[in-house]
């Protein structure tokens, strides 16, 4: 991206693409001030800005992480103050900025991997979590109308630190995520059109901080895709499949050591799934694993 910095941490992301193949992400100047962008349909590039004063700091402005097929854009806004907001910008690039009621970050997407695969469905409807003012988590819904729903898991923990993440949406409006119980396992969750919520645990997976299942993605079929992590503290992926049955894998080269094997993080709608392993080396490679 031109005016994209070419220090550590700056330069250009990729986090989506519109139907018409039209990549969307965001780009970290020299000041570490991040842009949002969205291709033309000339392949140049529209470079856009939250409204109101301007950033100065670092890490301050647009992480744009989500992009839907019309080419809404969604993701976090961090002010001069270092707050974040949820913003959703929309095909004639109107830019809204939203906080939950009670909020006091807000972090849209799979904002706690910096991805937001998934968390944007077709009409416009997206996910997230936000922190209130005890420091714990709260997933969300808001709907493309401006509505926003509060989600809580059954179980979630309710002390700084703990509750409930939502992380993707599909097109039927079901929605996935995680929850951090009491003893800090994660636990993963579907959320059904009319607000029902099922628990979920992935067979082998750990207890304690760092230990258990997250769910990333949902496809159209209501296929959920994920990870856990074991009681060593490594990693393996999952599909849940909409009837409730699991299924983990672990691609080759993935290490089995403490923060390294298999994480899974999209599924598309045939079923394939991508995300990256994490070597015995500590570096990451990506894969596709088809159906």
């Amino acid at each position: 991206m031109p005016g994209s910095g070419t220090d550590n941490d700056e330069g250009t992301r990729t986090y989506g693409m519109t139907a018409s193949g039209r990549a969307s992400g965001f780009y970290a100047d020299s000041s570490l001030i991040r842009h949002g962008y969205i291709q033309d349909e000339k392949g140049g590039f529209i470079v856009f800005d939250a409204p109101g004063p301007a950033v100065t700091g670092a890490n301050q402005g647009l992480f744009a992480s989500g992009v839907n097929p019309a080419g809404t854009i969604s993701g976090i806004f961090t002010d001069g103050l270092n707050k974040n907001h949820g913003f959703v910008r929309d095909k004639n690039g109107d830019i809204t900025i939203f906080d939950p009621p009670g909020s006091t970050s807000t972090l849209t997407g799979s904002a706690c991997c910096g991805q937001g695969f998934g968390s944007l469905n077709q009409s416009g409807d997206l996910v997230g979590y936000y922190i209130d003012n005890r420091g714990v988590l709260h997933g969300f819904l808001r709907e493309a109308n401006g509505t926003i729903t509060a989600i809580d898991a059954p179980g979630a923990g309710t002390t700084s630190g703990l509750g409930t993440l939502a992380s993707g949406i599909n097109t039927a409006g079901e929605i996935c995520g995680w929850y951090l119980d009491s003893g800090k396992t994660s636990h993963g969750f579907v959320r059904d059109k009319h607000g029902a919520i099922t628990t979920f645990d992935a067979p082998g997976g750990g207890t304690g901080n760092s230990r258990g299942t997250q769910a990333h993605t949902i496809n159209p079929s209501g296929d959920v895709v994920g990870y856990y992590s074991d009681g060593n503290g490594a990693t393996h992926g999952f599909v849940r499949a909409a009837s409730g049955t699991i299924t983990t894998f672990d691609i080759s080269g993935a290490g089995t050591g403490a923060g390294q094997g298999t994480v899974a993080t999209v599924i598309d709608a045939s079923g394939n799934v991508s995300g990256y392993i994490v070597d015995a080396g500590g570096v990451r490679h990506g894969y596709l694993r088809l159906k």
